[in-house]
């Protein structure tokens, strides 16, 4: 006996099958991109983050945007990040301050850096550098040592607030050169200012937001806190060259994701930031902006920020630093 088959219903059945799967697994990213930075704009982070987006938004075929969640020295936006879903449309823009030092200042922070999270990449270094106004008559790290043993207590260091990566770098710094200072308090970018103004006589702080007062004249760079010298300020000479052996405190900025993202997420974002710098224009970008391209694997990463962990632990115990 012949049997016929209804060939629209089997059709519609092939149809309904196949298409489950590839709906679920739809191409990542298939919407929007949010890039999480928990600072201010004009910020270290922010400004990193701002110069890469543009690129990404190319590469990944969807905007990458940068929304501005500060607070708490990033921990607000951390635990935020932490908390969202693992499909990699929130991404946190971490920085030394979120991932290396707020969790020593704020121990009921709802996020553990190394647990919450999976790593993605560096995206950049961004360095320390040691200012002063133009009118200041030192030229070297001698200069400041030499002036701050003859005189007690009377140069005047400015910082970005208790606890931020100026404040805890600046006493770093004074304790490894046995000098002391007065370390005083600004809030965020007004520290840098109030050097430019000539308000203070010096600052260990960031370089993104220093450089264009630098390449101005506005500033002078006296030395910078890596343990190399800085692709941004080839010519200007490290801490520890100029004096103060061993001394390395530098900045990062890079990506995070919250625990459980896929690792297919993880290699697309990661393989996009990398094209991403490589690219002259965004590279020259991020050296104008003061940040020294910097890709890692995410293996590479988290061992970086384990042992920042426990620099900047050490930091906050010499500063005396709490959470305001």
């Amino acid at each position: 006996m012949l049997k016929f088959v209804n060939h629209a219903a089997v059709a519609g059945v092939i149809v309904a099958v196949s298409s489950g799967p590839v709906l679920a697994q739809a191409a990542y990213p298939n919407q929007a991109v949010k890039f999480v930075v928990g600072n201010v704009a004009g910020s270290s982070s922010d400004t990193i983050a701002r110069v890469l987006s543009g690129s990404l938004t190319q590469i990944l075929g969807q905007q990458v945007l940068v929304l501005n969640q500060p607070g708490a020295g990033g921990t607000i936006a951390a635990e935020g990040v932490a908390r969202s879903a693992p499909d990699g449309y929130s991404i946190y823009v971490t920085s030394t301050q979120a991932h290396s030092i707020s969790p020593h200042l704020f121990p009921n922070a709802k996020y553990k850096p190394l647990e919450d999270f999976v790593p993605i990449t560096m995206i950049a270094k961004t360095e320390n550098v040691l200012i002063v106004a133009p009118q200041q008559p030192f030229k070297t790290i001698k200069d400041i040592v030499d002036f701050a043993k003859a005189n007690p207590g009377k140069l005047n260091m400015a910082n970005a607030g208790p606890g931020s990566q100026s404040h805890l770098a600046g006493a770093m710094f004074a304790s490894m050169a046995g000098i002391e200072v007065l370390h005083v308090p600004y809030k965020g970018a007004a520290s840098v200012t109030a050097v430019v103004g000539n308000q203070n006589e010096l600052s260990l702080t960031p370089m993104p937001a220093t450089v264009g007062y630098i390449n101005s004249g506005r500033l002078r760079a006296i030395a910078v806190g890596g343990a190399t010298r800085s692709g941004v300020l080839p010519d200007v000479p490290t801490i520890s060259e100029s004096g103060v052996a061993g001394f390395n405190s530098s900045g990062w900025t890079g990506l995070v994701a919250p625990k459980g993202t896929p690792s297919a997420v993880v290699d697309k974002l990661r393989d996009a930031v990398l094209k991403s710098v490589v690219d002259d224009r965004t590279k020259e970008a991020l050296i104008r902006a003061g940040g020294e391209p910097w890709t890692t694997t995410p293996q590479e990463m988290w061992k970086f920020v384990a042992e920042d962990l426990e620099r900047y632990k050490n930091a906050v115990k010499i500063a005396g630093a709490t959470a305001q």
